[in-house]
């Protein structure tokens, strides 16, 4: 079984097919979403997302990367 077409985009094909993407979502975590959905890193996600003009909250921003960190410099 081959990887869904979302995960094997590059930016570029990410970005023009968010667009459409973003339009039909109605969760409350968009960043989240766009994460699982084309198979990036939270840091991938919220740079995308601002491309994109989603403002995203600094403090949830950073919470998020603080815990992202620790966690693999954990492991």
């Amino acid at each position: 079984m081959s990887v869904p077409r979302p995960k094997r985009f590059n930016q570029k094909q990410r970005l023009a097919s968010a667009r459409g993407w973003l339009h039909d979502q109605k969760g409350k975590n968009v960043a989240r979403a766009y994460r699982k959905h084309f198979g990036v890193d939270w840091a991938t996600a919220f740079r995308e997302l601002e491309i994109l003009g989603i403002q995203i909250p600094a403090d949830y921003k950073e919470t998020v990367l603080r815990v992202v960190a620790a966690s693999t410099e954990a492991k």
